[in-house]
């Protein structure tokens, strides 16, 4: 029976089953799980390889359908440039010109576009010119019956009915964007002398109401170019396809049917199949795999016994610790992220809101007091917190002084006010160590309401932390009075003397608690933004689909670099040319008065909304909002403008603009300054008449009121929200653009040679060759035709750059030893006897804590002072400001400018509508001529023309028209 004992398995009463039953287990299941994971993997690649191949094929079918698309497309966007044009209607439907048929109409399409073929085809169907290669044929044929062309004709004549509308005197189209071509053109293959082509058809139409087109049909123009050798190898750049061939066999890859249907050939070429590629990476990728999981199961199964002691232990604690945090008695961050989750998740039923806080000077406590102190100001903060929330909200610690509240039973703006209100209040109050020392910390607070600022957890803790951000860098100066004048927070009357030794009382005391509550809802507005990287990763960030695209781009300011880091982020060959040694173009912050002060681009025009803002987050920059409310304008006398004068002139001038845009309606050619002298000459007579019109007309448009237009001085549109200043300098929100670009300085181009197969850029040291070129000079350097374009722009980008106006605006940026002036505002005016001649001022204080102020000088002004030298210059900024605070008042220790007329590289400051020209001249400028030459930079921006987030937005879209030639 001895026998019978050893025939018991060991795990019987010994304990064995604990000890090596788990790690057996471990074992079999490695073995099954490796042995599983291979043949899942040799499987997944017989599936993959064999899909790969498919859909390889699939796709580099589709890829060639999208390139012979964007041709067709591109085709009839060259088309669109001569066909939508008032000149071709009055030379060709309205008066048959034959000179301009040949010289100009054909001419363009053969020289500029490398149309081969061109026919204008007339009511009828009557063949009214013929081309090839630029030989015209005006010999009139009627059209063949049930040819090719007769098809693309009549498809084309369908599109203009379909969009013809009626309007005074006759008829016109309905105007559709370059984008949206294909809803008025009809393209295709078509057959020609036995020759297979690229066709494109479209009606000659007016650009707007001006010129009309008569009754019954309009002429048709129709391009064409044949599918040769030459123009398979330029589709195939793109492609890279081997052995792309067409071949009159319809049993390639492609079929190509004409327009009418017949079969007119195939393109061929030798497909790509991945599936070979894919087992090579299957299968070491199965035998790695198998290993690392063999030596990780042996690894496992020793060490599972050892940790599942440990596991229980940790377990235990983490339990513990996991909804509680151990210093304050606060939740933590865990259980505040989940009652967000859950909160979320109700939204629909139940809205909800998150404040964020920082403590203010709780540093200073540690490194004064010690850190147990520290931990005493954050139990006593913890407590205030909860007596303040009590059970209406969730009160977390989620950092060393970070603090999240997140309240459910209310969410509305005035309640979260009184409750913000309470916590500053509350936080605010000093605190007693236990030491006997009395610290004084406060809190700054940022809310984000749901659904308002987002609906999924994550991002309404983003908005939150923004604002929070926001609070912590938003100056709001709050006047104890509520009587301060609308023009400065100073209790000035009207006729006291502004001049030292004379006292200006001064009532500035705000209430702590009331300051920070309105730096929070300051702080609310930026919580509706967008993400902080999303304009430098769509600059930066892309699928690579320019890979092998050459692009040189003129000028290194905000226009050309955003252009190229977008280019460059989607994989193209970037190259800009720069003639300065330096980039930012007319973003120029200058650093030697120990501050940055900008002598070019000074301000974000509009903080909300503004595409700036996203760079301004990107580069870590500090902005500083712009309050009008807090200024003061002082006349020649010295004395402060009165409240009740000011506002009344104001009012005068804004009625002033409105009727005049209405008088111009009727006269175009009107300026402002006919306008002011037809309808309110008084206010050219008077020193605060003057200084309200160079203030909203010449400073803002940087034009005399002589060259700005009256009809469209209010063309531009705005974002809302004060005007920024970039603490940093503005150059920091280029700098990121500006990483990893090859940029050659001192490199001023003087000749673009275009065509459709590249271009060529010629400077003086150097020649590139490229598939594009973006010219993103500024207006003045085209006006002056310093860069000569091989074939010449055409005619109505000529007109455009002669229309648009390109104005000036002189700054000059003064230190002094000590401020002499208010330092609490932010603007200074001067109604002085010379409208324009430094007539607002900003005051760099509240900005940088240094006494200096930036004097700008507008409309006529503005080229007299870029003509004087700098002694001249201190001269007259030191008259003007004796005049408004005094003859005692410090010289300065220091003084720069930078005149922009007399820079070569930009020849003024802005573009401006000037006297006859339309807001469709800044759209004509920013057009592509042909496929291969673009514009970008403030001038090419109808909405938003003479600012920086207008140049920013002329380069991504100049980008975006060079990425949409390779779809």
């Amino acid at each position: 029976m001895l026998g019978d004992q050893r025939s018991l398995p060991a795990s019987v009463g010994d304990g064995g089953s604990s000890r090596f039953g788990l790690p057996k287990l471990v074992k079999i299941f490695a073995a099954v799980l490796i042995t599983l994971a291979g043949l899942s993997l040799l499987f997944v690649g017989f599936i993959a390889s064999g899909k790969a191949d498919k859909i390889a094929v699939e796709k580099q079918i589709e890829l060639f359908q999208n390139v012979i698309g964007a041709w067709n497309n591109l085709m009839a966007r060259e088309q669109l440039t001569m066909a939508r044009w008032d000149r071709s209607v009055e030379n060709i439907t309205l008066n048959f010109n034959r000179t301009y048929v040949e010289d100009e109409f054909v001419s363009s399409l053969w020289y500029d576009f490398g149309h081969e073929r061109t026919y204008l085809i007339g009511p009828g169907n009557r063949v009214l010119m013929q081309s090839w290669q630029g030989e015209v044929d005006f010999t009139q044929t009627p059209l063949d019956a049930g040819s090719d062309l007769q098809a693309l004709v009549d498809l084309a004549l369908a599109r203009h009915d379909t969009n013809r509308i009626a309007i005074k005197g006759g008829y016109t189209q309905r105007l559709v964007g370059a984008f949206e071509v294909q809803q008025i053109a009809a393209y295709g293959f078509i057959e020609i002398d036995g020759e297979t082509m690229l066709a494109t058809a479209m009606a000659i139409v007016p650009y707007d109401a001006e010129v009309v087109l008569p009754e019954g049909p309009p002429v048709i123009v129709v391009s064409a170019r044949p599918l040769t050798t030459d123009f398979i190898v330029a589709v195939n750049k793109e492609l890279e396809f081997p052995g792309l061939a067409f071949s009159r066999d319809p049993g390639g890859l492609v079929p190509l049917i004409g327009v009418d249907g017949r079969m007119l050939g195939s393109l061929s070429w030798t497909l790509y199949r991945p599936g070979v590629e894919i087992w090579a990476v299957v299968v070491p990728t199965v035998v790695l795999l198998c290993g690392v999981l063999l030596i990780a199961s042996l690894i496992l199964g020793r060490s599972i016994a050892r940790l599942s002691t440990r596991l229980e232990e940790s377990e235990r604690l983490n339990r513990e610790l996991a909804h509680k945090d151990a210093l304050s008695g606060l939740a933590n961050r865990l259980s505040f992220d989940r009652a967000l989750n859950e909160a979320a998740e109700r939204l629909t039923h139940a809205p909800f809101a998150v404040m964020a806080g920082d403590l203010d000077r709780f540093k200073a406590v540690n490194d004064i007091h010690g850190h147990a102190a520290g931990d005493e100001v954050i139990r006593a903060v913890a407590t205030r917190l909860r007596d303040c929330v009590t059970e209406q909200g969730l009160v977390s610690r989620v950092g060393g002084d970070e603090f999240v509240i997140l309240m459910t039973a209310f969410r509305d703006r005035a309640r979260l006010s009184m409750l913000a209100q309470a916590i500053i209040a509350s936080v605010s109050r000093p605190i007693t160590l236990s030491s006997g020392a009395v610290v004084d910390v406060g809190i700054s607070l940022g809310i984000a309401v749901a659904p308002e600022n987002g609906v999924a957890a994550r991002d309404i803790m983003i908005m939150a932390d923004r604002a929070l951000y926001a609070s912590r860098r938003v100056d709001v100066a709050v006047p104890s009075s509520p009587k301060t004048s609308p023009l400065t927070s100073h209790q000035v009357p009207a006729g006291t003397p502004t001049t030292p030794g004379k006292t200006v009382t001064v009532s500035m005391q705000p209430d702590l608690a009331r300051r920070r509550l309105l730096r929070l809802f300051a702080a609310t507005v930026l919580s509706s933004l967008t993400g902080a990287n999303a304009a430098l990763a769509s600059a930066t960030g892309g699928s690579r689909r320019a890979a092998g695209l050459r692009v040189v781009v003129i000028g290194a300011g905000m226009a050309g670099l955003t252009a190229a880091a977008r280019l460059k982020g989607e994989g193209a060959a970037v190259t800009v040319l720069e003639a300065r040694n330096r980039i930012g173009g007319r973003i120029y912050t200058d650093r030697s008065l120990g501050v940055p002060v900008e002598q070019g681009a000074n301000f974000i025009h509009g903080f909300d909304g503004n595409p700036l803002v996203d760079l301004v987050e990107a580069a870590g920059a500090s902005p500083f909002f712009v309050d009008e409310d807090l200024s003061i304008l002082i006349g020649p006398d010295g004395k402060a403008v009165g409240e009740e004068a000011f506002w009344a002139t104001w009012e005068r001038m804004e009625a002033l603009i409105e009727a005049a845009a209405e008088e111009a309606e009727a006269n175009p050619d009107l300026s402002m300054l006919d306008a002011v002298q037809a309808l309110d000459p008084a206010l050219l007579s008077s020193p605060l008449g003057n200084w309200v019109l160079t203030d909203r007309l010449e400073n803002e448009l940087g034009a005399p009121l002589g060259a700005l237009s009256a009809l469209h001085a209010e063309s531009g549109g705005e974002y809302e929200g004060p005007d920024t200043i970039v603490r940093q300098g503005y150059d920091s929100l280029i700098a990121p653009l500006a990483e990893k670009l090859d940029i050659r300085f001192d490199a001023r181009v003087r000749a673009i040679r275009h065509g459709a197969e590249g271009v060529t850029v010629e400077t003086d040291d150097l020649e590139l060759s490229a598939d594009h070129v973006i010219v993103t000079v500024p207006l003045g350097v085209l006006k002056a035709g310093a860069i000569r374009f091989d074939p010449p722009l055409p005619p109505r980008h000529r007109a455009a750059i002669e229309a648009i106006g390109f104005g000036n605006l002189a700054k000059v940026s003064v230190r002094f030893e000590r401020a002499f002036w208010p330092t609490d505002l932010h603007y200074l005016g001067y109604a002085g006897e010379v409208r324009g001649r430094f007539a607002d001022m900003l005051n760099l204080m509240p900005i940088h804590g240094e006494p200096v102020l930036t004097l700008m000088a507008s409309g006529a002004e503005a080229s007299r002072v870029d003509g004087l030298d700098m002694p001249e210059v201190e001269a007259e900024v030191m008259e003007v400001l004796r005049s408004m605070f005094g003859e005692t008042i410090s010289a300065p220790v220091a003084i720069t400018r930078h005149a922009w007329t007399r820079d070569p590289s930009s020849l003024g400051a802005y573009s401006y509508p000037a006297v006859g020209a339309l807001p469709s001249d800044f759209d004509a400028l920013a057009r592509p001529v042909g496929s291969r030459l673009h514009f970008a930079g403030e001038h090419t921006s109808t909405e938003h023309f003479g600012t920086v987030h207008g140049a920013h937005s002329s380069g991504l879209r100049a980008a975006d028209e060079v990425l949409e030639g390779i779809r």
